[in-house]
């Protein structure tokens, strides 16, 4: 029988080191290394080209959409299986969009997760139920962080960061009548009714590595 190679990135030992036993209880499987970062993940899945790469998107260094994204321009083309515990939808959307082939998240029990595993390395895509259900609907998702202009979500970026009007003018050295302007625009844009409102957004929907 086929040995199935996997790589598990994760930045933590005590993680790595669960997921490796439990791994390793399946004769078909075997994991053949481990990465904490995704510089060395890179490194290491273009030399050994594992099937399966098991991999957080919180990790250190790079991060996990980064990485995915580097080990498909570099023609990598092993399973990518995201294992996280975010189920943001932003970051839901941009693994898959960088390149990956599975997604489940971190409160799955032990024997489900090695199922899926399995699954994984017979090459079907694998999701946690609530991955699933924002995949087959994003068509009908709306970002609304989308509708705002580039200059209107860099006020509102230095609103949620705390600063005044005047501080985000300096910053942005743009004048504090402009920044009055943009915020009055992306206030009504997101229909907030005030500076938290959109700082709850703004929070909620941002994503972090492309702002």
């Amino acid at each position: 029988m086929h040995n199935h190679t996997v790589m598990i990135v994760d930045d933590h030992p005590i993680i790595r080191h669960g997921l490796k036993g439990l791994i390793e209880s399946e004769h078909e499987l075997i994991v053949t290394a481990e990465a904490d970062n995704g510089e060395d993940a890179i490194n290491i899945a273009c030399q050994i080209k594992p099937d399966i790469i098991l991999l957080d998107l919180k990790i250190n260094g790079l991060s996990g959409i980064d990485t995915i994204k580097s080990l498909r321009q570099k023609g990598l083309n092993s399973y990518v299986l995201v294992l996280s515990d975010s189920d943001n939808r932003s970051d839901i959307y941009d693994a898959v969009d960088a390149g990956a082939n599975g997604y489940l998240l971190k409160d799955i029990e032990l024997n489900p997760l090695l199922i899926n595993i399995k699954k994984a390395a017979g090459g079907y895509s694998v999701y946690s139920e609530k991955v699933y259900q924002y995949l087959s609907t994003r068509h009908l998702y709306v970002d609304p962080l989308s509708k705002l202009t580039k200059r209107e979500l860099d006020v509102l970026k230095e609103i949620a960061e705390g600063m005044t009007n005047k501080e985000i003018a300096d910053f942005l050295f743009i004048s504090e009548e402009t920044v009055k302007v943009h915020t009055r625009n992306l206030l009504k844009k997101l229909k907030s009714r005030s500076r938290l409102e959109a700082t709850i957004i703004y929070l909620k929907h941002r994503k972090a590595d492309k702002i």
